[in-house]
């Protein structure tokens, strides 16, 4: 299984077990649905904070994020258009609003030692494999 590196400039997270979403520029995140991920802090040195697993992806316009979707941001300032348009030109110098942005909807792990890695938020089984 390959586990992907999410990396953040500025990584305030959600409690674990919470969905969360975090704006990608371009498609390469998308269809990575139920997949590992390894949330690490960029910049000096890229540090690990915790894993986790992505719930979904979509892509729309860099404009066009859903609100429904900028409600589960990450980050409190980026869940309005105007503050996310902020945070992607701090990541993207080069983005523009037509640009397709990806979506990642992702969940940290617990600390739990509970055996049901299986189990998704809401109920919904995902197969990891």
């Amino acid at each position: 299984m390959t586990t992907h590196r999410l990396l953040f400039l500025n990584p305030v997270l959600k409690d674990p077990g919470q969905l969360q979403t975090t704006v990608r520029k371009g498609e390469k995140w998308l269809g990575l649905d139920a997949d590992q991920i390894s949330v690490r802090r960029t910049g000096f040195e890229e540090i690990e904070l915790a894993t986790g697993w992505i719930f979904q992806t979509e892509t729309c316009l860099a404009r066009f994020v859903p609100q429904r979707l900028l409600d589960l941001e990450h980050d409190e300032n980026c869940r309005t258009p105007f503050g996310l348009g902020l945070a992607l030109g701090r990541a993207y110098p080069d983005i523009v609003p037509d640009d397709v942005v990806t979506v990642v909807t992702f969940f940290l792990d617990g600390d739990d030692d509970d055996d049901d890695d299986d189990a998704l938020p809401g109920g919904a089984q995902g197969a990891r494999s």
